[in-house]
């Protein structure tokens, strides 16, 4: 067993599809499937079921799979740990980014870092948040930024920025008040992001609860 063979059978959980797997890994398809054999036939047992033209983990494949990313990542730790003591920064960085927010913060970000570290390998991706933290617990991205209160266990959260609620009222509304609060929102026909959208979270965040106001109106942008 090594670790190639490890990346091996992750990018096989990953695509589901053998030829996919292997491009992904720079490989054929037959070594593909060789390094897959010699694994399972090291361990004797299945790790894949191959039937009807489909991939799918077996119960052991499962476990097994969950521990392979779990030793790819501490593994990667030793290279991190190496390159910080020779005050290096790593070869590559690939990084996700919520699509509500990515047109805001990419430009500059890509700017400064690419003039900054010109020999990082950059990969950036833009992903929805419940798909980005899956992918930060399989070791597919080395980080993510989201506009999301999703919180899971082994994800280290740093909050980067903080953005401030704006209500809009009409000059002769009579709630022309200081403060806006949650409760003010209590009679008030809202217009909400869908749930495809991480913003609507934020706007819920704000309400404290999501049967505050009459949602009469969804916006897919």
């Amino acid at each position: 067993m090594n670790l190639q063979q490890l990346k091996y059978i992750i990018a096989i959980n990953r695509f589901r599809n053998f030829a996919k797997a292997a491009d992904s890994c720079n490989i054929s398809q037959p070594t593909l499937s060789t390094m897959l054999q010699k694994l399972e036939d090291e361990l004797d047992v299945r790790i894949f079921d191959r039937s009807n033209k489909q991939v799918t983990p077996t119960s052991a494949g499962k476990k097994i799979i969950i521990q392979a990313q779990k030793t790819l990542i501490e593994a990667e730790k030793i290279t991190e740990l190496v390159a910080e003591e020779k005050n290096q920064i790593g070869n590559s960085l690939s990084l996700s980014v919520g699509p509500s927010i990515a047109p805001y913060i990419l430009p500059q970000f890509i700017k400064h870092y690419r003039k900054k570290h010109p020999e990082v390998s950059l990969s950036i991706q833009e992903r929805k948040s419940e798909e980005m933290l899956n992918a930060l617990q399989n070791g597919e991205i080395d980080a993510g930024i989201s506009a999301s209160d999703i919180l899971n266990k082994g994800v280290l959260e740093i909050p980067l920025y903080t953005e401030r609620f704006y209500v809009y009222l009409s000059e002769d509304c009579w709630r022309k008040l200081p403060v806006f609060k949650p409760e003010n929102l209590e009679h008030e026909n809202m217009w909400i992001m869908k749930e495809a959208q991480c913003l609507r979270n934020s706007a819920f965040s704000f309400c404290k609860a999501r049967s505050k106001g009459q949602h009469i109106y969804e916006a897919a942008a």
